[in-house]
């Protein structure tokens, strides 16, 4: 899905940065308040962090999924005197503000955000939403990000480039085999339900010719059971989990591969349930999309990758 919704515009003769109310990207034409990037940036998920270092930028607050994560504060550039701002889901408004950032990057669908877009909007401080489900959304971001950060050269080394790799992963595809069906769950310590539509991985299906089995099934989304896995009966069963890894397989074993009829699934039979990396398929891919792609081609076409 495209990102819908910016408060950030890249202007026809140079970069201008918005503040006020956000806007459908298609009306964003506020007032341009200045034609330099950025400098003093924050970045309210290490998704969006990574996103803006790729671009060349630098982060002067982060959240704890960048301070904690040592392979993913390797891949953020971070200012000597940053600070750590909160978490994803508990952004602390007043360490943000008292930065004094000139852009705030923020999830256009994350509710915990809101109230930051709401006081940014009220101080003027210029803010970003993004949204990013599929290689697209990300190299759209991406474009804005590097024509900010004045490093255009970095979109083709992240962008372009890549772009070319992944096509060329798609142009194998074997014809033939195409068309076989997924379950993509989501699960917790307590529960799971099944992911359609917007999602790096559901993205990835359409383009590799993998069929979603919650888009041909009427399979409900929500409170998945295993009497609707069993009528679905998928080729592959792709699973994230969520929060404790350790509770979300012990949820697993005690609410569906402790029941006989788990064993009766193709996928199960054909040992072709997968446990996906939460680094490539939960997080966002944005460098390592190639990987993101890759994984899931040799999973389902392991004769041609």
């Amino acid at each position: 899905m495209k990102r819908l919704v910016v408060a950030l515009v890249i202007m026809a003769l140079g970069v201008g940065l918005l503040t006020g109310c956000k806007k459908e990207q298609e009306e964003a034409s506020s007032t341009q308040v200045e034609s330099v990037g950025p400098k003093r940036v924050v970045a309210l998920s290490s998704s969006w962090a990574n996103l803006w270092s790729l671009a060349g930028g630098e982060l002067m607050g982060v959240t704890t999924d960048v301070t904690t994560d040592e392979e993913m504060k390797g891949r953020v550039s971070l200012s000597q005197d940053y600070q750590q701002i909160g978490t994803v889901q508990k952004p602390n408004l007043e360490m943000i503000l008292g930065l004094e950032p000139d852009l705030v990057l923020v999830s256009e669908d994350l509710g915990a955000h809101q109230p930051v877009v709401a006081a940014l909007e009220e101080a003027e401080i210029a803010y970003y939403e993004l949204k990013i489900e599929s290689f697209d959304d990300y190299l759209e971001a991406l474009l804005d990000f590097t024509e900010l950060t004045g490093e255009k050269e970095r979109y083709k080394e992240y962008g372009t480039d890549l772009r070319d790799e992944i096509n060329k992963l798609i142009a194998k595809v074997p014809e033939e085999e195409k068309g076989q069906s997924a379950l993509l769950m989501r699960v917790f310590s307590s529960g799971l339900n099944a992911i359609s539509g917007e999602h790096v991985v559901c993205d990835i299906f359409e383009h590799i010719g993998i069929t979603n089995v919650t888009e041909t099934t009427g399979l409900m989304l929500e409170e998945l059971s295993l009497e609707a896995i069993l009528e679905a009966n998928p080729d592959y069963i792709f699973i994230l989990t969520m929060g404790d890894e350790e509770k979300a397989k012990e949820n697993i074993r005690v609410n569906l591969e402790a029941d006989p009829a788990w064993q009766t699934l193709t996928a199960v039979q054909n040992d072709r349930v997968v446990f996906l990396e939460k680094e490539l398929y939960h997080y966002k891919p944005n460098e390592k999309w190639v990987q993101a792609y890759a994984g899931i081609l040799q999973t389902v076409y392991p004769d041609t990758y």
